[in-house]
């Protein structure tokens, strides 16, 4: 378990949005993320389905599409699922693995709880959401 633990804090350090925060908190993150691995073709997230996580590739690309057209790729840091967990409306995209994924994910739960829990975190969150104009536009497209 505590092998586990470690290269989850490890992989969180590694990751832009986490940049800033404190080793503690970092620590407590890698307690509440869980960590999984999906191969090239699996479906992800799918389009019009309610979603209970946020998301965040460590390693690997995965293509996003909205009404069956692309629309961009994720990649290493890239993350989503918060707008279907804040609103409780179904996913607004499909996203799948076009190569070996590592996901972070985080259930709702606790992905509320982060301006409480780690208001660092929280801050680039909220960062980078406002600079996105509409969801997931900007992506580089496929």
């Amino acid at each position: 378990m505590k092998a586990i633990r470690d290269h989850k804090l490890t992989t969180l350090a590694e990751i832009p949005l986490f940049e800033g925060c404190r080793p503690s908190e970092l620590e407590h993150l890698a307690k509440s993320f869980d960590m999984s691995w999906a191969s090239s073709g699996d479906v992800l997230e799918v389009e019009g389905q309610p979603t209970r996580w946020w998301k965040v590739i460590v390693h690997g690309t995965a293509s996003v599409s909205q009404h069956g057209r692309p629309t961009g790729l994720f990649n290493a840091g890239d993350w989503w699922g918060e707008r279907s967990i804040v609103s409780s409306e179904p996913s607004t995209v499909t996203v799948v693995a076009l190569t070996p994924v590592v996901l972070l994910t985080l259930g709702r739960r606790q992905f509320l709880t982060l301006p409480q829990c780690h208001p660092v975190v929280a801050a680039h969150v909220i960062s980078q959401l406002a600079g996105r104009q509409a969801p997931y536009e900007g992506l580089a497209f496929a």
